[in-house]
Protein backbone atom coordinates (compact mmCIF):
# COMPACT_ATOMS: atom_id res chain seq x y z
CA UNK A 1 0.00 0.00 0.00
CA UNK A 2 1.43 3.44 -0.93
CA UNK A 3 0.08 6.59 0.93
CA UNK A 4 -0.13 9.28 -1.16
CA UNK A 5 -1.36 13.21 0.38
CA UNK A 6 -2.32 15.79 -2.51
CA UNK A 7 -1.32 18.66 -0.69
CA UNK A 8 2.20 17.29 -0.41
CA UNK A 9 3.04 15.17 -3.04
CA UNK A 10 1.34 16.77 -6.20
CA UNK A 11 -1.56 14.21 -6.48
CA UNK A 12 -4.59 15.12 -8.06
CA UNK A 13 -7.60 12.61 -8.24
CA UNK A 14 -8.90 13.36 -11.97
CA UNK A 15 -12.12 13.85 -13.57
CA UNK A 16 -12.75 9.90 -13.80
CA UNK A 17 -11.44 9.52 -10.17
CA UNK A 18 -7.98 7.82 -10.60
CA UNK A 19 -5.58 9.45 -9.01
CA UNK A 20 -1.98 10.36 -10.83
CA UNK A 21 0.66 12.19 -9.79
CA UNK A 22 4.64 11.80 -8.66
CA UNK A 23 3.53 9.81 -6.04
CA UNK A 24 1.31 7.76 -7.55
CA UNK A 25 3.99 6.84 -10.41
CA UNK A 26 6.28 5.88 -7.80
CA UNK A 27 4.42 3.66 -6.20
CA UNK A 28 2.77 1.82 -8.92
CA UNK A 29 6.61 1.38 -10.15
CA UNK A 30 7.86 -0.19 -6.70
CA UNK A 31 4.69 -2.08 -6.53
CA UNK A 32 5.48 -3.59 -10.10
CA UNK A 33 8.97 -4.20 -9.65
CA UNK A 34 8.20 -5.84 -6.06
CA UNK A 35 5.49 -7.79 -8.03
CA UNK A 36 3.03 -6.96 -5.31
CA UNK A 37 -0.38 -5.29 -5.70
CA UNK A 38 -0.63 -1.52 -5.11
CA UNK A 39 -3.70 0.00 -3.20
CA UNK A 40 -3.51 4.10 -2.22
CA UNK A 41 -4.60 5.13 0.52
CA UNK A 42 -5.66 8.94 0.50
CA UNK A 43 -4.73 11.37 3.28
CA UNK A 44 -5.95 15.50 2.87
CA UNK A 45 -2.52 16.78 4.40
CA UNK A 46 1.18 14.74 4.68
CA UNK A 47 0.67 15.41 8.63
CA UNK A 48 -1.52 13.09 8.78
CA UNK A 49 0.86 10.18 7.36
CA UNK A 50 3.26 10.11 10.14
CA UNK A 51 0.94 8.61 13.14
CA UNK A 52 -0.70 5.49 10.65
CA UNK A 53 3.23 4.55 10.51
CA UNK A 54 2.26 2.16 14.00
CA UNK A 55 -0.85 1.04 12.89
CA UNK A 56 0.47 -0.32 9.85
CA UNK A 57 -2.03 1.45 7.68
CA UNK A 58 0.74 1.99 4.88
CA UNK A 59 4.05 0.00 3.87
CA UNK A 60 5.76 2.64 1.63
CA UNK A 61 4.64 6.96 1.77
CA UNK A 62 5.79 9.66 -0.13
CA UNK A 63 6.33 12.70 2.23
CA UNK A 64 8.42 15.88 3.36
CA UNK A 65 11.18 15.01 5.36
CA UNK A 66 11.88 17.05 8.82
CA UNK A 67 13.29 16.17 12.53
CA UNK A 68 10.08 15.44 13.74
CA UNK A 69 8.83 12.75 11.47
CA UNK A 70 12.28 11.10 11.36
CA UNK A 71 11.83 10.01 14.62
CA UNK A 72 9.14 7.83 13.46
CA UNK A 73 9.52 7.43 9.82
CA UNK A 74 12.90 5.96 7.94
CA UNK A 75 13.24 7.83 4.98
CA UNK A 76 15.43 6.95 1.67
CA UNK A 77 16.73 9.15 -0.98
CA UNK A 78 14.67 12.46 -1.76
CA UNK A 79 12.35 12.24 -4.83
CA UNK A 80 11.30 15.81 -5.22
CA UNK A 81 12.86 19.16 -3.54
CA UNK A 82 10.14 21.29 -2.17
CA UNK A 83 9.93 25.08 -1.75
CA UNK A 84 7.85 26.46 0.85
CA UNK A 85 6.52 30.04 0.90
CA UNK A 86 3.43 31.56 2.05
CA UNK A 87 0.17 32.60 -0.26
CA UNK A 88 -0.80 36.01 0.95
CA UNK A 89 -4.50 37.55 1.37
CA UNK A 90 -5.10 40.34 -1.38
CA UNK A 91 -4.50 43.32 0.33
CA UNK A 92 -2.23 42.31 2.54
CA UNK A 93 0.67 44.78 4.01
CA UNK A 94 2.86 41.49 4.35
CA UNK A 95 5.43 41.53 1.57
CA UNK A 96 8.64 39.67 2.70
CA UNK A 97 9.05 36.88 5.04
CA UNK A 98 10.08 39.67 7.89
CA UNK A 99 6.36 41.08 7.32
CA UNK A 100 5.29 37.57 7.94
CA UNK A 101 7.37 37.45 11.32
CA UNK A 102 5.06 40.00 13.22
CA UNK A 103 2.97 40.35 16.26
CA UNK A 104 -0.04 40.82 14.47
CA UNK A 105 0.35 38.72 11.10
CA UNK A 106 -1.86 35.47 10.89
CA UNK A 107 -0.33 32.41 9.43
CA UNK A 108 -2.61 29.02 8.58
CA UNK A 109 -1.05 25.55 7.36
CA UNK A 110 -1.41 22.13 7.74
CA UNK A 111 -1.77 19.96 10.67
CA UNK A 112 1.26 18.42 11.08
CA UNK A 113 3.16 19.36 8.60
CA UNK A 114 6.89 19.80 7.88
CA UNK A 115 6.07 23.24 5.74
CA UNK A 116 3.88 24.46 8.87
CA UNK A 117 6.59 23.47 11.69
CA UNK A 118 8.85 25.49 9.28
CA UNK A 119 6.70 28.20 9.49
CA UNK A 120 6.52 28.03 13.07
CA UNK A 121 10.01 28.88 13.02
CA UNK A 122 10.82 31.14 10.34
CA UNK A 123 8.03 33.39 11.73
CA UNK A 124 7.85 32.98 15.77
CA UNK A 125 6.47 36.38 16.22
CA UNK A 126 3.12 35.64 14.55
CA UNK A 127 -0.11 33.92 15.32
CA UNK A 128 0.11 30.29 13.88
CA UNK A 129 -3.20 28.77 13.14
CA UNK A 130 -3.60 25.28 12.27
CA UNK A 131 -6.11 23.28 9.82
CA UNK A 132 -6.94 20.05 8.69
CA UNK A 133 -5.98 21.45 4.63
CA UNK A 134 -5.35 23.94 2.33
CA UNK A 135 -9.26 24.59 1.60
CA UNK A 136 -9.77 24.97 5.42
CA UNK A 137 -7.12 28.00 4.71
CA UNK A 138 -7.82 29.19 1.69
CA UNK A 139 -12.01 29.62 3.03
CA UNK A 140 -10.06 31.22 6.49
CA UNK A 141 -8.40 33.85 3.89
CA UNK A 142 -11.73 34.66 1.99
CA UNK A 143 -13.03 35.39 5.11
CA UNK A 144 -10.95 37.43 6.06
CA UNK A 145 -9.07 35.90 9.47
CA UNK A 146 -5.72 34.82 8.38
CA UNK A 147 -2.86 37.23 6.58
CA UNK A 148 -1.66 34.47 5.06
CA UNK A 149 -0.95 30.41 4.16
CA UNK A 150 2.09 28.34 4.74
CA UNK A 151 2.70 25.91 2.09
CA UNK A 152 4.67 24.33 -0.58
CA UNK A 153 4.84 26.44 -3.62
CA UNK A 154 3.22 23.49 -5.85
CA UNK A 155 0.61 23.04 -3.24
CA UNK A 156 -0.65 27.06 -3.13
CA UNK A 157 -0.04 27.85 -6.72
CA UNK A 158 -2.72 25.49 -7.47
CA UNK A 159 -5.10 26.68 -5.31
CA UNK A 160 -4.82 30.72 -6.70
CA UNK A 161 -7.21 30.03 -9.63
CA UNK A 162 -9.76 27.70 -8.20
CA UNK A 163 -10.18 30.27 -5.01
CA UNK A 164 -10.46 33.02 -6.98
CA UNK A 165 -6.87 34.49 -5.46
CA UNK A 166 -4.45 36.40 -7.68
CA UNK A 167 -0.86 35.33 -7.62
Amino acid sequence: MISPAPSALYVIKDASGRYRGVAIDLGSALAQKLGVPVEFVPYLASGAITPDAKRDVWDVTFMPVDEKRKKAVAFGNAYHLLQSTYLVAPGSTIKTLADANAAGARIAGAASTATFRASNKASPKATHVEVAGVAAAVDLMKAGKIDCIALSRESLTSQVAPAGLKP
